[in-house]
């Protein structure tokens, strides 16, 4: 957005490629939530079922 808006201060942008570049982090910083929100509901689901556990590091490679 920041480089964005520097080309549209400049001239090298138009208006509609500074709120394009808006639109798209708004899109981002919705995904991103609506992920963090899928991720505390599994987090949640999966301490139901096994317990406190369920906040344990998982190791960083599988078991062979």
């Amino acid at each position: 957005v920041q480089t964005a808006q520097s080309g549209y201060g400049i001239g090298r942008n138009s208006q509609s490629d500074v709120l394009a570049a808006r639109a798209a982090l708004v899109m981002l910083e919705d995904r991103l939530s609506q992920i963090e929100r899928q991720s505390r509901n599994a987090s949640w689901t999966l301490a139901r079922w096994i317990g406190d556990d369920a906040k344990r590091q998982i190791s960083s490679s599988p078991p062979e």
